[in-house]
């Protein structure tokens, strides 16, 4: 919404879950945030035992951050604090319930906003208005194309299947159906997009397992998900048991475990990789990393600052790899930092 970075600061608004998790790893231990909260205001005994139940009221707080909860499979973040500005409880105790669409927050950083840090708000708004997935709601006869935004859902195209007629008596259409619905994915869906596949009855699987056979790489890493209708009823249905969000979810850790697995594959060979600490830093300043993959953990322990500015020096990609699953853990085991190469520098491990 609005940077100052003169003073540290930065306005920021959630519009969709995924805002969420970029906030889960914005807001640190120690930083500041202020926002419209809701807390029992000050009122005397007699007050309250006159008037039975106090309401909470509506006010401005300002915490200083001791530490930020998120769910994966919630739709609030929470942030805990201490009050050190508002209109009451100084040094009392208080929790930001987060959600898309609600307050807006400033975020003061007191060692100031890093690079990747606002790297990763610019990510975010790139992600909201970047189509998020592919829809193909698929039944017998017709088959629908939607793009899922940020902002809402988008028709692309739509197909209808084969009339009948004397020329199809006896004749399995299927073959021919399936073949106009592959060749319009090819043309709609882009690269590494996620896809999702939806509809009644068993098309949807047929549709998968024929694609499979015919073009593979057009339907890699499709889903598939049961709906009670096509179209874009299916979409829409699609949408509100949110399968948006979790395939989101999917097609990031996939990223993550791809890049942890690459990085594996080059420590077993001894080849362009590195870890730790030490390594990594003197890979970094010859310039030789190309990515590096940073776990959670590190980051929000704030043990690699000057690490990341490096990166950010020597025009590395930085990856922030979630601490909850296999790929993350597996990182962690290798001190939570290790890079990929452009060059295996003779200072590097």
């Amino acid at each position: 919404m609005k940077r100052d970075l003169a003073h540290n600061v930065v306005e920021l608004l959630p519009e969709v879950l995924d805002d969420l998790w970029h906030l889960y790893n914005l807001v640190e231990r120690g930083d500041f945030v202020s926002s419209w909260t809701y807390r029992t205001p000050d009122v005397h005994r007699e007050e309250f035992e006159r008037g039975g139940k106090v309401q909470k009221k509506r006010m401005r707080l300002n915490l200083q951050v001791q530490e930020v909860e998120f769910a994966p499979f919630s739709d609030r973040l929470r942030i805990h604090g201490v009050i050190r500005g508002g209109a009451q409880d100084q040094g009392s105790h208080h929790t930001f319930l987060v959600e898309p669409h609600g307050e807006p927050l400033d975020v003061l950083k007191v060692a100031g906003w890093k690079p990747h840090h606002l790297r990763r708000v610019e990510e975010a708004e790139k992600e909201s208005v970047r189509p998020r997935l592919l829809v193909l709601a698929i039944e017998d006869d017709e088959a629908l194309f939607a793009e899922v935004r940020a902002a809402g859902v988008r028709e692309v195209a739509g197909l209808v299947a084969p009339g009948s007629g004397k020329q199809y008596e006896g004749k399995d259409t299927r073959p021919q159906w399936y073949g106009e619905v592959l060749a319009k994915l090819k043309q709609a869906r882009h690269e590494d997009q996620p896809l999702v596949i939806v509809g009644p009855g068993f098309a949807r699987e047929n549709f998968l397992a024929w694609g499979k056979e015919r073009d593979p790489d057009v339907v890699k890493g499709a889903l598939t998900e049961p709906t009670a209708h096509g179209g874009i009823l299916g979409v829409n249905e699609a949408v509100r048991r949110g399968v948006v969000a979790r395939v989101i979810r999917e097609s990031a850790t996939a990223r993550e475990f791809a890049l942890v697995d690459k990085l594996l594959e080059e420590i077993a060979k001894d080849g362009n990789a590195t870890y730790g600490p030490a390594q990594v830093r003197a890979a970094l300043q010859v310039g030789a990393v190309a990515e590096l993959l940073v776990s959670e953990t590190f980051v929000r322990e704030r043990r690699g600052d000057d690490l990341l500015r490096l990166a950010e020096e020597v025009a590395a990609k930085v990856h922030v790899v979630a601490a909850n699953h296999d790929a993350g853990r597996r990182l962690e085991g290798f001190g939570g930092l290790a890079a990929l190469l452009r060059y295996k520098p003779t200072t590097a491990g």
